[in-house]
Protein backbone atom coordinates (compact mmCIF):
# COMPACT_ATOMS: atom_id res chain seq x y z
CA UNK A 1 0.00 0.00 0.00
CA UNK A 2 1.80 3.22 -1.05
CA UNK A 3 0.93 6.13 1.85
CA UNK A 4 -0.42 9.09 0.97
CA UNK A 5 1.76 11.59 3.16
CA UNK A 6 5.45 10.20 1.91
CA UNK A 7 4.70 7.94 -1.15
CA UNK A 8 6.29 5.01 0.64
CA UNK A 9 5.83 1.53 -0.51
CA UNK A 10 3.79 0.15 2.91
CA UNK A 11 3.26 -3.81 3.46
CA UNK A 12 -0.69 -4.95 3.21
CA UNK A 13 -2.34 -4.57 6.06
CA UNK A 14 0.14 -2.21 7.39
CA UNK A 15 -2.06 0.33 9.86
CA UNK A 16 0.49 3.42 9.76
CA UNK A 17 3.45 3.84 6.81
CA UNK A 18 6.46 2.44 8.20
CA UNK A 19 8.62 6.04 6.93
CA UNK A 20 6.60 8.58 7.97
CA UNK A 21 3.56 7.32 10.26
CA UNK A 22 0.67 8.57 8.01
CA UNK A 23 -2.07 6.33 8.96
CA UNK A 24 -3.08 4.15 5.77
CA UNK A 25 -6.81 3.33 6.32
CA UNK A 26 -9.53 3.71 8.42
CA UNK A 27 -9.40 1.28 11.05
CA UNK A 28 -13.14 0.31 11.10
CA UNK A 29 -14.92 2.39 8.08
CA UNK A 30 -17.90 0.05 9.23
CA UNK A 31 -18.86 1.43 12.39
CA UNK A 32 -17.97 5.23 10.86
CA UNK A 33 -21.02 4.06 8.82
CA UNK A 34 -23.15 3.27 11.55
CA UNK A 35 -22.21 6.61 13.41
CA UNK A 36 -23.08 8.69 10.88
CA UNK A 37 -26.05 7.08 10.18
CA UNK A 38 -27.17 8.15 14.03
CA UNK A 39 -25.69 11.43 13.62
CA UNK A 40 -28.53 11.99 11.23
CA UNK A 41 -26.69 11.79 7.52
CA UNK A 42 -27.76 8.75 6.28
CA UNK A 43 -26.07 9.34 2.63
CA UNK A 44 -22.63 10.23 3.94
CA UNK A 45 -23.33 6.56 6.08
CA UNK A 46 -24.16 4.24 3.00
CA UNK A 47 -21.26 5.84 1.01
CA UNK A 48 -18.94 5.00 3.94
CA UNK A 49 -20.27 1.90 3.93
CA UNK A 50 -19.90 1.01 0.42
CA UNK A 51 -16.01 2.75 0.80
CA UNK A 52 -16.12 -0.28 3.59
CA UNK A 53 -17.08 -2.96 1.21
CA UNK A 54 -14.32 -1.72 -1.60
CA UNK A 55 -11.59 -1.70 0.90
CA UNK A 56 -12.68 -5.49 2.63
CA UNK A 57 -12.33 -6.51 -1.27
CA UNK A 58 -8.63 -5.17 -1.57
CA UNK A 59 -7.82 -7.64 1.41
CA UNK A 60 -6.47 -11.36 1.24
CA UNK A 61 -9.24 -13.09 3.43
CA UNK A 62 -12.75 -14.06 3.17
CA UNK A 63 -14.02 -12.09 6.29
CA UNK A 64 -13.49 -8.78 5.53
CA UNK A 65 -15.83 -8.20 2.63
CA UNK A 66 -18.43 -10.55 4.27
CA UNK A 67 -18.77 -8.25 7.47
CA UNK A 68 -18.66 -5.09 5.56
CA UNK A 69 -21.77 -6.44 3.42
CA UNK A 70 -23.52 -7.86 6.55
CA UNK A 71 -22.99 -3.88 7.83
CA UNK A 72 -24.30 -1.89 4.08
CA UNK A 73 -27.13 -4.72 4.54
CA UNK A 74 -28.04 -3.36 7.64
CA UNK A 75 -27.78 0.38 6.60
CA UNK A 76 -30.01 -0.79 3.83
CA UNK A 77 -32.59 -2.46 5.98
CA UNK A 78 -32.52 0.68 8.43
CA UNK A 79 -33.27 2.87 5.64
CA UNK A 80 -35.96 0.85 4.63
CA UNK A 81 -37.43 0.39 8.18
CA UNK A 82 -37.38 4.14 8.66
CA UNK A 83 -38.99 4.99 5.60
CA UNK A 84 -42.10 2.27 6.39
CA UNK A 85 -42.07 3.76 9.65
CA UNK A 86 -42.48 7.46 8.03
CA UNK A 87 -45.34 6.32 5.84
CA UNK A 88 -47.16 4.73 8.47
CA UNK A 89 -47.11 8.01 10.97
CA UNK A 90 -48.56 9.49 7.45
CA UNK A 91 -51.22 7.55 7.27
CA UNK A 92 -49.88 5.69 3.81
Amino acid sequence: MTCPGCGSDNPAGKTFCGECGTALEHQCPQMCAWNLWYLGQPDAALARAREAVALARRLDDSFSPAFALIWETVLHWRDLQDAKALLEELGG
